[in-house]
């Protein structure tokens, strides 16, 4: 796992807990799969959702981050998402930056320069509940295999087992194999099943998703590269910035997430050249 942090059971206990709130609060059932509605139901809550096909320089990785400024009618909140990584780990950094913003918690939220790994690994902790809970994961995993118990099998069953998981769910395959680990289904197999690339088009696993499930396989494991925002929230940040709400500096770092300049909406004074590696510095490195 990437993030090395150890959590508490006191702390597992509430973050299971604020995932099942969450999922009230969306409407979803505990047993339903929340993943390809998690974005509509994030916007209905007032988020804005951007998606850039974000460069990462070698030294640093980006998946999503959440900016957010006050204007005169309350608070703007948007979630970046870059478009160059699979579908799959989009779903499950918009779970996981809608921990950071239900908790105001992360960079967006304090003034800390460094990253907070534990705080890192509650929120991927719940973005893993929220995507895949718990209750429902041991529930199938007892149907599948004798006891529950996944390691005695052989790696094809596991990855057939995984797949129909990620399918299902819209959880990547490293979430879902973190997910069994950090939930005592699997043991002595954790660090072999690690050790697969999930999202390799050429590896065994992808050739078994896209057998048992071609169009989930398609959707899941895709690089979008999309560039997206709703065309109001768009207006929103013109206005405030015509309003003086918000800087010429923080009007372009916007308008940037989604490939726009504010000379495409007829300003001319003063861009300012954008310094990417500071304004991701928040963003998140990699699912569970």
């Amino acid at each position: 796992m990437k993030n090395k942090e150890i959590l508490t059971e006191d702390e597992i206990r509430e973050i299971k807990e604020m995932a099942r709130d969450a999922r009230r609060q969306f409407g979803i059932a505990q047993d339903a799969s929340i993943g390809a509605e998690l974005p509509q139901l994030i916007e209905e809550k007032g988020i804005y959702i951007c998606e850039y096909p974000f460069q990462s320089k070698e030294e640093s990785h980006f998946d999503g981050t959440i900016t957010w400024f006050k204007t005169d009618e309350g608070e703007m909140t948007f979630i970046g998402l870059n478009s160059l990584i699979p579908y799959d780990k989009q779903i499950f950094t918009l779970a996981h930056e809608w921990y950071h913003y239900i908790t105001h918690t992360g960079k967006a939220y304090t003034s800390d320069a460094k990253e907070d790994s534990r705080t890192e690994t509650k929120a991927d902790r719940f973005a893993a509940e929220l995507l895949l809970p718990a209750d429902e994961l041991r529930r199938r995993a007892e149907k599948e295999f004798t006891s529950g118990s996944v390691d005695n099998a052989g790696i094809q069953r596991k990855l057939r087992f995984i797949a129909r998981l990620h399918g299902e769910w819209w959880m990547p395959y490293h979430a879902i194999v973190t997910r069994l680990y950090e939930e005592g289904l699997i043991g002595n197999c954790y660090d072999e099943l690690m050790k697969i690339d999930g999202q390799d088009e050429a590896g065994e696993y992808a050739r078994i998703f896209r057998t048992m499930d071609p169009e989930m396989s398609e959707l899941l494991l895709k690089r979008t590269n999309r560039i997206s925002i709703s065309p109001s929230a768009m207006e929103v940040i013109v206005k405030n910035y015509e309003d003086g709400i918000i800087e010429i500096e923080e009007f372009a770092k916007l308008l940037a997430l989604f490939g726009k300049t504010p000379f495409d909406f007829g300003f001319e004074e003063g861009i300012p050249d954008i310094d990417w590696e500071d304004f991701f510095a928040g963003g998140d490195e990699d699912e569970g």
